[in-house]
Protein backbone atom coordinates (compact mmCIF):
# COMPACT_ATOMS: atom_id res chain seq x y z
CA UNK A 1 0.00 0.00 0.00
CA UNK A 2 1.70 3.30 -0.99
CA UNK A 3 2.18 5.75 1.61
CA UNK A 4 0.25 9.00 2.10
CA UNK A 5 1.34 12.06 1.26
CA UNK A 6 2.64 14.73 4.06
CA UNK A 7 1.31 18.31 3.64
CA UNK A 8 3.91 20.72 5.29
CA UNK A 9 4.96 18.42 8.17
CA UNK A 10 0.92 18.63 9.45
CA UNK A 11 0.73 14.74 9.52
CA UNK A 12 -0.49 12.01 7.03
CA UNK A 13 -3.49 13.12 4.79
CA UNK A 14 -6.75 11.74 6.48
CA UNK A 15 -8.69 9.13 3.68
CA UNK A 16 -11.67 10.12 2.47
CA UNK A 17 -13.03 12.75 -0.33
CA UNK A 18 -10.81 15.52 1.01
CA UNK A 19 -10.00 19.00 -0.93
CA UNK A 20 -8.32 21.91 0.18
CA UNK A 21 -10.47 24.75 1.54
CA UNK A 22 -11.53 28.32 -0.48
CA UNK A 23 -8.54 30.51 0.67
CA UNK A 24 -5.88 31.90 -1.67
CA UNK A 25 -3.36 29.68 -2.48
CA UNK A 26 -0.64 31.74 -0.72
CA UNK A 27 -2.26 30.68 2.91
CA UNK A 28 -0.69 28.87 5.11
CA UNK A 29 -3.60 27.27 7.25
CA UNK A 30 -3.64 23.54 5.61
CA UNK A 31 -7.28 23.32 6.91
CA UNK A 32 -9.14 20.53 4.47
CA UNK A 33 -12.48 20.03 3.64
CA UNK A 34 -14.39 16.59 3.28
CA UNK A 35 -17.84 16.88 1.60
CA UNK A 36 -20.16 14.22 3.76
CA UNK A 37 -23.36 13.76 2.54
CA UNK A 38 -26.21 15.58 3.59
CA UNK A 39 -29.97 13.63 4.88
CA UNK A 40 -31.91 16.23 3.56
CA UNK A 41 -30.89 15.34 -0.16
CA UNK A 42 -28.18 15.87 -2.90
CA UNK A 43 -29.50 19.29 -3.12
CA UNK A 44 -27.86 20.85 0.45
CA UNK A 45 -25.71 23.16 -0.21
CA UNK A 46 -24.14 22.73 3.88
CA UNK A 47 -20.58 21.55 3.98
CA UNK A 48 -18.67 19.65 7.00
CA UNK A 49 -15.30 21.57 7.54
CA UNK A 50 -12.42 19.01 9.06
CA UNK A 51 -9.36 20.91 10.06
CA UNK A 52 -6.32 18.86 9.28
CA UNK A 53 -5.37 16.41 12.03
CA UNK A 54 -8.28 15.46 13.47
CA UNK A 55 -10.97 12.81 12.33
CA UNK A 56 -14.82 14.28 13.91
CA UNK A 57 -16.52 16.54 11.43
CA UNK A 58 -17.08 20.04 12.79
CA UNK A 59 -19.51 22.18 11.09
CA UNK A 60 -17.95 25.53 11.07
CA UNK A 61 -21.40 28.07 10.69
CA UNK A 62 -21.17 31.43 9.40
CA UNK A 63 -17.69 31.98 8.59
CA UNK A 64 -16.63 34.21 5.53
CA UNK A 65 -14.22 32.68 3.76
CA UNK A 66 -12.07 34.45 1.27
CA UNK A 67 -13.02 34.17 -2.23
CA UNK A 68 -15.90 32.22 -1.54
CA UNK A 69 -18.48 34.57 -2.09
CA UNK A 70 -19.50 34.37 1.85
CA UNK A 71 -18.21 38.15 2.19
CA UNK A 72 -21.08 39.40 0.17
CA UNK A 73 -23.91 37.10 0.58
CA UNK A 74 -23.70 36.90 4.46
CA UNK A 75 -24.49 40.23 5.62
CA UNK A 76 -27.33 40.07 3.03
CA UNK A 77 -28.21 36.65 4.63
CA UNK A 78 -28.24 38.20 8.54
CA UNK A 79 -30.03 41.06 7.44
CA UNK A 80 -33.09 38.85 6.40
CA UNK A 81 -33.10 36.85 9.07
CA UNK A 82 -32.93 39.57 11.46
CA UNK A 83 -36.49 42.03 9.23
CA UNK A 84 -37.78 39.01 7.28
CA UNK A 85 -40.74 41.11 6.93
CA UNK A 86 -39.29 44.30 6.27
CA UNK A 87 -37.21 42.39 2.89
CA UNK A 88 -40.23 40.76 1.93
CA UNK A 89 -42.07 44.26 2.00
CA UNK A 90 -39.05 45.45 0.18
CA UNK A 91 -38.84 42.78 -2.47
CA UNK A 92 -42.44 43.46 -3.23
CA UNK A 93 -42.35 46.81 -3.25
CA UNK A 94 -39.62 46.77 -6.18
CA UNK A 95 -41.63 44.09 -8.10
CA UNK A 96 -44.55 46.29 -8.14
CA UNK A 97 -42.97 49.10 -8.95
CA UNK A 98 -40.97 47.20 -11.95
CA UNK A 99 -44.77 45.57 -13.11
CA UNK A 100 -46.16 49.28 -13.11
CA UNK A 101 -43.27 50.93 -15.25
CA UNK A 102 -44.00 47.76 -17.51
CA UNK A 103 -47.91 48.53 -18.26
CA UNK A 104 -47.64 52.13 -17.83
CA UNK A 105 -44.54 52.39 -20.42
CA UNK A 106 -44.35 49.27 -22.19
CA UNK A 107 -41.37 47.16 -23.57
CA UNK A 108 -40.10 48.56 -27.29
CA UNK A 109 -38.06 46.65 -29.85
CA UNK A 110 -36.17 48.23 -32.16
CA UNK A 111 -34.11 46.96 -35.63
CA UNK A 112 -31.90 48.77 -37.42
CA UNK A 113 -30.43 47.44 -40.71
CA UNK A 114 -27.12 48.66 -39.82
CA UNK A 115 -27.25 46.30 -37.05
CA UNK A 116 -26.31 43.68 -39.66
CA UNK A 117 -23.34 45.30 -41.23
CA UNK A 118 -19.86 43.79 -40.61
CA UNK A 119 -17.72 46.21 -38.99
CA UNK A 120 -15.87 46.85 -41.88
CA UNK A 121 -14.44 49.82 -44.16
CA UNK A 122 -16.51 48.99 -46.63
CA UNK A 123 -19.91 48.79 -44.61
CA UNK A 124 -19.05 51.74 -42.99
CA UNK A 125 -18.57 53.75 -45.98
CA UNK A 126 -21.56 52.45 -47.61
CA UNK A 127 -23.30 54.03 -43.97
CA UNK A 128 -21.38 57.08 -44.44
CA UNK A 129 -22.81 57.83 -48.25
CA UNK A 130 -26.47 56.66 -47.54
CA UNK A 131 -26.27 59.38 -44.04
CA UNK A 132 -24.72 62.36 -45.76
CA UNK A 133 -24.90 61.92 -49.47
CA UNK A 134 -28.26 60.05 -50.50
CA UNK A 135 -30.49 62.84 -52.26
CA UNK A 136 -33.60 60.61 -52.40
CA UNK A 137 -35.62 58.12 -51.12
CA UNK A 138 -37.26 55.24 -53.29
CA UNK A 139 -40.22 53.04 -52.43
CA UNK A 140 -40.13 49.60 -54.37
CA UNK A 141 -43.27 47.82 -55.70
CA UNK A 142 -42.61 44.28 -56.49
CA UNK A 143 -44.90 43.26 -59.57
CA UNK A 144 -45.70 39.93 -60.47
CA UNK A 145 -47.73 38.41 -63.22
CA UNK A 146 -50.62 36.12 -61.88
CA UNK A 147 -50.51 33.98 -65.46
CA UNK A 148 -47.19 34.35 -66.02
CA UNK A 149 -46.53 37.22 -68.42
CA UNK A 150 -47.62 40.55 -67.69
CA UNK A 151 -45.78 42.01 -70.62
CA UNK A 152 -49.19 42.60 -72.17
CA UNK A 153 -51.45 45.42 -72.68
CA UNK A 154 -53.70 44.48 -69.92
CA UNK A 155 -50.72 44.34 -67.77
CA UNK A 156 -49.36 47.75 -68.43
CA UNK A 157 -52.84 49.69 -68.55
CA UNK A 158 -52.92 47.68 -64.61
CA UNK A 159 -49.32 49.34 -64.06
CA UNK A 160 -50.52 52.91 -65.64
CA UNK A 161 -54.16 52.24 -63.49
CA UNK A 162 -51.73 51.35 -59.78
CA UNK A 163 -49.81 54.50 -60.56
CA UNK A 164 -53.30 56.63 -61.03
CA UNK A 165 -54.55 55.43 -58.16
CA UNK A 166 -51.96 56.25 -55.95
CA UNK A 167 -51.08 59.35 -57.09
CA UNK A 168 -54.27 60.56 -56.12
CA UNK A 169 -54.61 59.82 -52.99
CA UNK A 170 -53.72 62.85 -51.05
CA UNK A 171 -52.00 60.24 -48.00
CA UNK A 172 -49.58 59.11 -50.55
CA UNK A 173 -49.20 62.27 -52.93
CA UNK A 174 -48.18 64.85 -50.02
CA UNK A 175 -45.35 62.75 -49.11
CA UNK A 176 -43.82 62.29 -52.81
CA UNK A 177 -40.55 64.22 -53.11
CA UNK A 178 -42.35 66.56 -55.78
CA UNK A 179 -46.20 66.63 -54.34
CA UNK A 180 -47.35 69.63 -57.43
CA UNK A 181 -46.65 67.10 -59.63
CA UNK A 182 -47.31 63.45 -58.49
CA UNK A 183 -46.90 61.54 -61.76
CA UNK A 184 -43.23 62.73 -62.04
CA UNK A 185 -42.37 60.74 -59.26
CA UNK A 186 -43.32 57.56 -60.24
CA UNK A 187 -40.76 55.36 -62.26
CA UNK A 188 -43.66 53.12 -64.07
CA UNK A 189 -42.60 49.98 -66.79
CA UNK A 190 -45.74 50.92 -68.20
CA UNK A 191 -44.26 54.22 -69.19
CA UNK A 192 -41.11 53.30 -70.87
CA UNK A 193 -42.81 51.03 -72.78
CA UNK A 194 -45.80 53.22 -74.20
CA UNK A 195 -42.71 55.85 -75.14
CA UNK A 196 -41.17 52.73 -77.03
CA UNK A 197 -44.27 51.93 -78.87
CA UNK A 198 -44.96 55.47 -79.63
CA UNK A 199 -41.65 56.65 -81.07
CA UNK A 200 -41.40 53.68 -83.09
CA UNK A 201 -44.77 53.99 -84.52
CA UNK A 202 -44.06 58.00 -85.32
CA UNK A 203 -40.89 57.05 -87.29
CA UNK A 204 -42.93 54.43 -88.84
CA UNK A 205 -45.33 56.42 -89.84
CA UNK A 206 -42.21 58.63 -91.56
CA UNK A 207 -42.54 61.13 -88.85
CA UNK A 208 -45.86 61.51 -88.91
CA UNK A 209 -47.30 60.47 -85.14
CA UNK A 210 -50.86 58.94 -84.89
CA UNK A 211 -53.34 59.94 -82.43
CA UNK A 212 -53.22 56.08 -81.14
CA UNK A 213 -49.69 55.68 -80.77
CA UNK A 214 -50.04 59.53 -78.51
CA UNK A 215 -48.34 61.69 -81.61
CA UNK A 216 -49.66 64.78 -83.01
CA UNK A 217 -51.71 64.41 -85.84
CA UNK A 218 -50.23 67.79 -87.34
CA UNK A 219 -46.88 65.28 -87.67
CA UNK A 220 -43.67 65.38 -85.84
CA UNK A 221 -42.62 62.80 -82.90
CA UNK A 222 -44.65 61.64 -80.73
CA UNK A 223 -42.55 62.46 -77.58
CA UNK A 224 -41.42 65.93 -78.70
CA UNK A 225 -44.71 67.03 -79.73
CA UNK A 226 -47.74 66.13 -77.33
CA UNK A 227 -47.14 64.80 -74.04
CA UNK A 228 -50.63 62.39 -73.25
CA UNK A 229 -51.93 62.08 -69.94
CA UNK A 230 -52.25 59.10 -67.95
CA UNK A 231 -55.98 58.20 -69.18
CA UNK A 232 -54.96 58.06 -72.57
CA UNK A 233 -51.80 55.92 -72.25
CA UNK A 234 -54.31 53.55 -70.22
CA UNK A 235 -56.92 53.74 -73.15
CA UNK A 236 -54.11 53.27 -75.86
CA UNK A 237 -53.15 49.53 -74.23
CA UNK A 238 -56.61 49.09 -73.48
CA UNK A 239 -57.65 48.94 -76.90
CA UNK A 240 -54.41 47.71 -78.36
CA UNK A 241 -54.76 43.61 -79.00
CA UNK A 242 -51.92 41.47 -77.31
CA UNK A 243 -50.57 40.17 -80.83
CA UNK A 244 -50.15 43.87 -82.18
CA UNK A 245 -48.08 44.70 -79.13
CA UNK A 246 -45.99 41.76 -78.62
CA UNK A 247 -45.10 42.50 -82.84
CA UNK A 248 -44.77 46.43 -82.41
CA UNK A 249 -42.84 45.77 -79.13
CA UNK A 250 -40.39 43.50 -80.93
CA UNK A 251 -39.82 45.53 -83.89
CA UNK A 252 -38.85 48.64 -81.77
CA UNK A 253 -36.29 47.05 -79.94
CA UNK A 254 -34.81 45.70 -83.43
CA UNK A 255 -35.08 49.03 -84.21
CA UNK A 256 -33.19 50.40 -81.38
CA UNK A 257 -29.41 50.68 -82.30
CA UNK A 258 -30.29 52.92 -85.19
CA UNK A 259 -32.11 55.31 -82.43
CA UNK A 260 -30.54 55.96 -79.35
CA UNK A 261 -33.35 57.19 -77.88
CA UNK A 262 -34.89 54.01 -78.20
CA UNK A 263 -31.80 52.27 -77.25
CA UNK A 264 -31.99 54.26 -73.73
CA UNK A 265 -35.54 53.16 -73.20
CA UNK A 266 -34.95 49.66 -74.16
CA UNK A 267 -31.82 49.32 -71.84
CA UNK A 268 -34.05 50.75 -68.83
CA UNK A 269 -36.84 48.65 -69.32
CA UNK A 270 -34.14 45.63 -69.53
CA UNK A 271 -33.22 46.60 -66.06
CA UNK A 272 -36.60 46.74 -64.25
CA UNK A 273 -38.04 43.49 -65.92
CA UNK A 274 -37.30 40.09 -64.96
CA UNK A 275 -34.54 37.26 -66.41
CA UNK A 276 -37.47 35.78 -69.15
CA UNK A 277 -37.41 39.09 -71.25
CA UNK A 278 -34.85 38.06 -73.99
CA UNK A 279 -35.95 39.77 -76.67
CA UNK A 280 -33.28 38.60 -78.77
CA UNK A 281 -34.86 35.15 -78.86
CA UNK A 282 -38.06 36.35 -80.47
CA UNK A 283 -41.80 36.63 -80.12
CA UNK A 284 -40.79 33.78 -77.26
CA UNK A 285 -38.79 36.08 -75.41
CA UNK A 286 -41.16 39.03 -75.21
CA UNK A 287 -42.20 38.30 -71.97
CA UNK A 288 -41.48 38.61 -68.31
CA UNK A 289 -42.48 36.57 -65.06
CA UNK A 290 -42.23 40.31 -63.17
CA UNK A 291 -41.02 43.93 -62.63
CA UNK A 292 -40.32 46.86 -60.31
CA UNK A 293 -42.41 49.82 -59.98
CA UNK A 294 -40.48 52.83 -58.23
CA UNK A 295 -41.96 56.14 -55.91
CA UNK A 296 -39.33 58.91 -55.15
CA UNK A 297 -40.62 59.99 -51.61
CA UNK A 298 -39.91 63.22 -49.68
CA UNK A 299 -36.14 62.82 -47.85
CA UNK A 300 -37.96 63.04 -44.06
CA UNK A 301 -39.49 59.72 -44.07
CA UNK A 302 -36.57 58.15 -44.21
CA UNK A 303 -35.24 58.95 -40.68
CA UNK A 304 -39.25 59.27 -39.51
CA UNK A 305 -39.78 55.56 -38.60
CA UNK A 306 -43.65 56.70 -37.35
CA UNK A 307 -44.68 58.89 -40.52
CA UNK A 308 -42.74 55.98 -42.62
CA UNK A 309 -43.85 53.28 -41.39
CA UNK A 310 -47.84 54.85 -41.77
CA UNK A 311 -46.86 56.29 -45.23
CA UNK A 312 -45.19 52.42 -46.55
CA UNK A 313 -48.46 51.18 -44.68
CA UNK A 314 -51.23 53.45 -46.83
CA UNK A 315 -49.59 52.73 -49.96
CA UNK A 316 -49.82 48.66 -49.10
CA UNK A 317 -53.21 48.85 -48.02
CA UNK A 318 -53.96 50.88 -51.37
CA UNK A 319 -52.00 47.93 -53.57
CA UNK A 320 -53.52 45.31 -51.29
CA UNK A 321 -57.65 46.76 -52.55
CA UNK A 322 -56.42 47.56 -56.00
CA UNK A 323 -58.03 44.77 -58.27
CA UNK A 324 -56.16 43.78 -60.90
CA UNK A 325 -56.59 40.74 -63.54
CA UNK A 326 -52.71 40.39 -63.99
CA UNK A 327 -51.16 42.12 -61.17
CA UNK A 328 -49.97 40.75 -58.10
CA UNK A 329 -48.50 43.54 -56.22
CA UNK A 330 -45.77 43.62 -53.05
CA UNK A 331 -44.74 46.74 -51.38
CA UNK A 332 -40.84 46.79 -50.25
CA UNK A 333 -40.32 49.04 -47.78
CA UNK A 334 -37.83 49.28 -44.96
CA UNK A 335 -40.30 50.55 -42.59
CA UNK A 336 -42.74 47.76 -42.95
CA UNK A 337 -40.04 44.91 -43.73
CA UNK A 338 -38.78 46.30 -40.34
CA UNK A 339 -41.96 45.68 -38.02
CA UNK A 340 -42.59 42.58 -39.96
CA UNK A 341 -39.09 41.28 -38.36
CA UNK A 342 -40.40 42.96 -35.15
CA UNK A 343 -43.24 40.79 -34.73
CA UNK A 344 -41.96 37.84 -36.10
CA UNK A 345 -39.23 37.98 -33.17
CA UNK A 346 -41.89 38.56 -30.48
CA UNK A 347 -44.46 35.90 -31.53
CA UNK A 348 -41.11 33.75 -31.86
CA UNK A 349 -40.42 34.81 -28.44
CA UNK A 350 -43.71 34.43 -26.55
CA UNK A 351 -43.63 30.76 -27.68
CA UNK A 352 -39.90 30.27 -26.33
CA UNK A 353 -41.08 31.73 -23.05
CA UNK A 354 -43.99 29.56 -22.85
CA UNK A 355 -42.02 27.03 -23.19
CA UNK A 356 -39.60 27.66 -21.24
CA UNK A 357 -41.92 28.37 -18.35
CA UNK A 358 -43.25 24.92 -18.49
CA UNK A 359 -39.96 22.91 -18.47
CA UNK A 360 -38.93 24.79 -15.24
CA UNK A 361 -42.14 24.43 -13.59
CA UNK A 362 -42.17 20.60 -14.54
CA UNK A 363 -37.85 21.11 -12.82
CA UNK A 364 -39.15 22.57 -10.12
CA UNK A 365 -41.84 19.69 -9.73
CA UNK A 366 -39.45 16.95 -10.01
CA UNK A 367 -37.12 18.61 -7.64
CA UNK A 368 -39.68 20.16 -5.07
CA UNK A 369 -42.27 17.71 -4.63
CA UNK A 370 -44.20 20.04 -2.80
CA UNK A 371 -46.67 22.23 -4.65
CA UNK A 372 -45.72 24.93 -1.82
CA UNK A 373 -41.69 25.01 -2.37
CA UNK A 374 -42.87 24.64 -6.42
CA UNK A 375 -44.67 28.35 -5.95
CA UNK A 376 -42.09 29.60 -3.96
CA UNK A 377 -39.63 29.33 -6.58
CA UNK A 378 -41.75 29.97 -9.16
CA UNK A 379 -42.72 33.30 -8.05
CA UNK A 380 -39.45 34.14 -7.45
CA UNK A 381 -38.44 33.33 -11.02
CA UNK A 382 -41.64 35.05 -12.00
CA UNK A 383 -40.16 38.76 -9.68
CA UNK A 384 -36.95 37.95 -11.94
CA UNK A 385 -38.34 38.08 -15.39
CA UNK A 386 -40.58 41.25 -14.13
CA UNK A 387 -37.08 43.25 -12.62
CA UNK A 388 -36.12 42.52 -15.69
CA UNK A 389 -38.33 43.73 -18.29
CA UNK A 390 -39.17 46.76 -15.70
CA UNK A 391 -36.12 47.81 -15.95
Amino acid sequence: RPKRRRLGGQGPMPSGPWKRHLRPPWCSHLILIKEMKCFRGPFCLRQYFIPSGTVDPVRVPGKDVPGSGNMVMAPLGRAVRKRPGTMVAVNLGITLMFLLAYFMVGVSTEFEEHSFYPDTKEANANMEINDKFTSEYRLMLLVKASHGDLLNPVGMAELLELQSLLASDPAVADHLEVPSSPHSNFDNPADSVFNILSIYSAAAAGGNGSSAAGGSAAGGSAAARYQPTIEEKIMYFRTMDETTFKTTLLAAIGASGADPLLGALIHGLDIVMTKDFRPENGLDGVRAKGTMLSMKLNLSLQDDDDAGLEFEESVDRIAGDFDAEELDISVIGGHLISKEILDANDESLMYIMGAAVTLVLVILALVYRNPFDTGISLSALGMAIVWVYGF
